[in-house]
């Protein structure tokens, strides 16, 4: 657990809210396992902010893994959903539990546009949710 609040540290996040995201939480029910996307250019970080029921947060890149998925397949193939790009897996970055595994992959873009996206955030709406992509 320690190597987890030290990565999220990393991420930002002070030590009491990432004890908080690791431990505090154990109350809802399980997901599936996820795999995202760590994607750093010119010093930001691709990042998208998620308006759902009034509440605002930032997902990395990624999303669930399918049956008979490797996490990493499973990053890859949703960063291309979600972003357009391809992607090539650089490190194995941290695993957190939290709502089932939750695995983050340090990568690079090999391939694709984001086009306008890196100039400005770009939104999209599905099902009452908006996703903002942005760098930061």
């Amino acid at each position: 657990m320690a190597i987890q609040v030290l990565g999220l540290k990393w991420l930002g996040m002070s030590e009491s809210k990432a004890n908080f995201y690791i431990e505090g939480r154990k109350e809802r029910k399980p997901m599936r396992d996820r795999a995202s996307a760590v994607l750093i250019e010119n010093n930001k970080v691709a990042l998208i902010k998620r308006i759902k029921e009034g509440k605002v947060y930032y997902v990395f890149p990624g999303g669930g893994i399918e049956e008979g998925e490797t996490p990493e397949k499973a990053t890859i193939r949703e960063v291309m959903e979600e972003l357009g790009v391809e992607i090539e897996i650089i490190d194995y970055f941290l695993e957190v539990q939290y709502n089932g595994c939750q695995h983050f992959f340090t990568a690079d873009i090999v391939g694709g546009s984001l086009g306008l996206v890196m100039e400005k955030s770009l939104q999209v709406e599905i099902e009452e949710s908006t996703y903002l992509f942005g760098w930061m």
